[in-house]
């Protein structure tokens, strides 16, 4: 190649270059709605749930996993099996430095009986409808882990681990 065309050619790669980074850099920073929200962000896998000190299973029977989803000021839980069957639970949450406060106490207007999408999620031990304060004990961005005590005087620990 002459000389020109090659200084040509460099150029128009360190250019292309820059604008394949700008691109990536202006689609990448919008993935976090509503800015940044500290360790929450993400899905958290519920590894471990115990009530007044003993093991609770009952969310994990026949192979099913619970999520706890964090964006913006939105919480889903999510009880899943393997097949990917779900039910989401929508709410609010807001974090202190020694409170988690989840907020199920929302709705839409569907008949009786029907699937709210904002149900509390009871097999947790939540109480319905209502606004959960649940004790932070430790959230280091890896491993989060809450205590809760419900209406019946339950005291319950969950045990979350983050999945992305």
């Amino acid at each position: 190649m002459p000389t020109t065309m090659k200084t040509i050619y460099c150029k128009f790669r360190k250019t292309a270059a820059a604008l394949v980074i700008l691109v990536m850099a202006s689609v990448l920073s919008g993935c976090q709605n509503n800015g940044d929200i500290g360790p929450w962000f993400g899905w958290w896998l519920l590894t471990d749930m115990t009530v007044d000190g003993e093991k609770y299973d009952k969310p994990f029977e026949d192979g099913y996993y619970v999520y706890f989803g964090f964006q913006s000021s939105i919480v889903s839980v999510t009880h899943t099996d393997e097949y990917y069957n779900s039910k989401v639970c929508y709410g609010l949450w807001e974090a202190t430095d020694t409170e988690l406060i989840l907020n199920f106490d929302n709705h839409d207007d569907l008949p009786e009986g029907s699937h709210d999408s904002y149900d509390t999620p009871t097999y947790l031990l939540m109480d319905d409808k209502s606004v959960e304060h649940l004790k932070i004990v430790s959230n280091n961005w890896k491993t989060m882990v809450l205590d809760y005590v419900n209406a019946e005087g339950q005291e319950i620990t969950y045990t979350l681990q983050k999945e992305f």
